[in-house]
């Protein structure tokens, strides 16, 4: 008889289907997966297998990024911050790059 279940005859089959027995079996599916994960990677030295998981799904998402800006024609240089461009200063007439630089300029030419 089976341990678990007391209902039939414990076999290799029975093993397996039995139904008291599913909830060991995820729990042992699980317990060798956080096994093989908390490893010491082999890719990435002094890190856990974890890393090379999340390195994984990371590097994936920037793919897909990646695929995304292309299908939008979208390229390196569109994505990059651009500084302010110079806009002409209404009293006189003079291109202001930055606001401190200026103001000092100003103030020595008064």
């Amino acid at each position: 008889m089976c341990p678990r279940c007391n209902e039939d005859i414990e076999d290799w089959e029975h093993i397996w289907v039995c139904e008291a027995n599913e909830f060991e079996i995820d729990e042992l599916i699980r317990k060798s997966i956080y096994e093989v994960m908390d490893q010491q990677s082999q890719v990435l030295i002094g890190k856990k297998r974890f890393w090379e998981l999340l390195r994984g799904v990371y590097n994936e998402k920037c793919e897909v990024v990646a695929e995304l800006e292309k299908e939008r024609g979208l390229e390196k240089r569109d994505l990059r911050k651009r500084k302010e461009s110079p806009t002409k200063d209404d009293d006189d007439g003079i291109e202001i790059e930055s606001n401190n630089k200026n103001k000092k300029t100003d103030e020595k030419e008064k």
